[in-house]
């Protein structure tokens, strides 16, 4: 159980490849036990290789973690993120997305499930849902939960990307980085303010 908190805590500050050897390592002394603390360390090990850009191998890990009891929705809503990242199948994307959230719609995992929500929407060129989904996200952001928060901007501002709306997605990226400006996700917002030429600004 240490060994799967350290890997998130490594994951939420973005050295992947850290939280990979550890999540790896819960999995080596995890044989035996309940299948739900594997799913829990597959599902982990499948997010930080994602982040590592090792799409194939995180599908595999999800998928397991599915096939073993995927009780949060965390797994799928791995794939769709998985999906959602490389722009295809925003169908299924969504598909995955609404059956974790009937698993799971309350607490902090709402606003970033919502604002995955809104991505694949606005992937699929459904303006109007986009929108709704972006503001039921923004409206459950809790701004003193700031990974989490920066995690929704920085779903928000892909969404706004996807429908050609970048002013207001910089916006986003630039809340993200300053919500949580030593984590995953500020980093990922500091690129994208970066590729769009919008770091000063």
């Amino acid at each position: 159980h240490m060994l799967l908190v350290e890997g998130v805590i490594h994951a939420v500050a973005g050295r992947h490849a850290e939280a990979e050897l550890l999540f790896r390592k819960a999995l080596a002394e995890a044989r035996g036990t309940a299948p739900e603390f594997r799913a829990r360390a597959l599902c982990g090990l499948g997010f930080a290789l994602s982040d590592l850009g090792r799409h194939e191998e995180s599908e595999r890990c999800l998928e397991s973690a599915i096939s073993m009891g995927d009780k949060m929705g965390s797994a799928r809503v791995g794939i769709a993120e998985l999906l959602l990242l490389q722009g295809k199948e925003p169908e299924k994307a969504l598909a995955l997305l609404e059956a974790a959230m009937k698993i799971k719609t309350s607490g902090q995992a709402l606003p970033e499930r919502m604002a995955n929500k809104a991505w694949a929407l606005a992937l699929m060129g459904r303006q109007q849902e986009m929108q709704e989904a972006m503001a039921t996200a923004l409206r459950e952001i809790n701004p003193s939960l700031r990974p989490v928060a920066a995690s929704a901007h920085w779903r928000i501002g892909k969404a706004l990307v996807a429908v050609q709306r970048a002013a207001e997605a910089m916006d986003h990226f630039r809340t993200a980085s300053q919500a949580d400006p030593q984590g995953h996700n500020g980093a990922l917002s500091r690129l994208e303010l970066e590729r769009h030429g919008a770091l000063g600004g």
